[in-house]
């Protein structure tokens, strides 16, 4: 059931995602050279990235089973050297199911520590439960390449990583951000205080490029910018719509932001961001 479900939920979430992609969507996946140690591989709508060492690939988020046949088949071409490590950026199924083939080659699966509650709670088959895990900040190192994972504690959900490279000037990250979308108004798992908190906090972060797992390959720090503004600026519109009497139900009509109707998926989420803000401030979450 769990997995139907999934299949049902995805489905929609990968609707709304489909028209924040500037992706060419007559293409099954796409493999993008970011340097020479760093490659993205996007497939039907998720992106993840890899590194290439002298003493192997450190790979994220296989996406599912049969994507991660072709992620495995794509990093072949860049390196004949194994997969040693498989690093998931969050919990979330339609970013970390498939991981077997990396498993049966002997990588090792790392996650933050409170990715396992939930991996424990909502099983799946087609998990590979991580081998260990980090608790904060962490220098990951193999072959003489290095990269920053940090977490920033409560946001979407509650175990997510960003992948930091000081070399590229790049991030690497899931969800919180997306380039020229408006975003997911009724995602569930979003602490709407801590998420402003984390997109501040990356904001504030040295980079010039951000690699989405649901956006192109390459995106400027102006992505978290403007997805904190609207945050911040959707949160105060209907705190004064309620304050004024306004009911939940009229409040998207009175609403109009010039700043962001460019943003893909502005008109069909507005109604979702507000209900979503209503919540936050009618129950406090």
């Amino acid at each position: 059931m769990k997995k139907v479900c999934f299949g049902v939920l995805g489905a929609l979430i990968f609707a709304f995602l489909g028209e924040a992609q500037a992706q060419d969507w007559s293409k099954e996946y796409e493999t993008t050279k970011i340097s020479d140690r760093l490659y993205t591989f996007w497939r039907r709508g998720i992106r993840n990235i890899f590194v290439v060492t002298d003493e192997g690939v450190i790979a994220t988020d296989p996406i599912s089973p049969d994507a991660a046949e072709v992620y495995r088949a794509e990093i072949a071409k860049v390196t004949d050297l194994p997969v040693r490590y498989v690093i998931y950026s969050h919990e979330h199924w339609d970013h970390v199911l498939g991981g077997q083939i990396f498993k049966a080659e002997g990588a090792e699966f790392i996650s933050h520590e409170n990715c396992l509650k939930f991996f424990f709670r909502n099983p799946n088959p087609d998990l590979v439960i991580p081998d260990r895990t980090i608790s904060g900040n962490t220098l990951f190192s193999l072959g003489g390449e290095s990269f920053n994972l940090r977490y920033l504690g409560e946001n979407h959900g509650d175990c997510l990583l960003v992948f930091d490279f000081p070399e590229e000037r790049a991030i690497y990250l899931a969800d919180l951000a997306t380039d020229g979308f408006i975003g997911l108004g009724t995602m569930p798992d979003y602490d709407i205080i801590e998420y402003l908190r984390s997109l501040r906090e990356i904001e504030a972060m040295d980079f010039d490029l951000m690699i989405g797992a649901h956006g192109p390959a390459r995106a400027g720090k102006d992505a978290v910018v403007i997805r904190r503004r609207w945050m911040e600026t959707i949160i105060d519109a209907v705190g004064r719509e309620l304050e004024a009497g306004t009911p939940v139900a009229r409040i998207p009509a009175k609403l109009h932001f010039p700043e962001f109707e460019h943003l893909r998926g502005y008109e069909s989420q507005l109604p979702s961001f507000v209900l979503r803000m209503a919540q936050f401030h009618e129950m406090g979450w």
